[in-house]
């Protein structure tokens, strides 16, 4: 079942032919990768067992790795593609969705994530799920998701007035 939500918007999106940044097979897979991470973060956080959390923490390393290379993927799609294309990519480097992106989704939402399972399941014993907590927190999900619906049709505010 969570195969099917997580994967339909990303392929709902990508139908979308008039906008440049959901015209891309990539989306539903990322964010199938991103929901499961999610997933997996939130059994991080429940779970009690310390087998399963590195197992699990294994995981979701897995999948951050997945969506960070989707990611790059997408950008580097756009980025060959037409002027249209980058013009929309170029909202995530260096555009008004720059820093919520990069803040948000890769900062918050995989890359300190991913640094906490390491020292994890390395020599570190963190107390708490804190792995778990931040990646799940911050939501990256609802941030990526807001990112790319805001920017594939940005917002246009009328001037009735004039």
């Amino acid at each position: 079942m969570e195969l099917f939500l997580e994967s339909i918007p990303g392929i709902l999106l990508s139908a979308f032919n008039a906008r440049p940044l959901w015209n891309t097979s990539i989306l539903g897979p990322l964010f199938l990768a991103s929901g499961l991470s999610s997933g997996v973060a939130a059994t991080l956080i429940l779970s009690k067992n310390p087998t399963e959390r590195k197992q699990f923490a294994r995981i979701d390393l897995v999948l951050i790795g997945i969506e960070l290379f989707l990611i790059i993927h997408m950008f580097m799609g756009f980025l060959a593609s037409t002027q249209v294309q980058i013009d929309a990519v170029n909202m995530f480097l260096g555009g008004p969705y720059t820093m919520s992106f990069w803040i948000f989704v890769v900062i918050l939402g995989m890359l300190i994530p991913a640094l906490l399972e390491f020292m994890e399941l390395g020599k570190f014993l963190l107390t708490g799920n804190c792995s778990g907590c931040t990646g799940d927190l911050w939501q990256p999900d609802v941030a990526f998701y807001y990112c790319i619906c805001r920017t594939g049709k940005p917002l246009v505010i009328l001037d009735i007035w004039n």
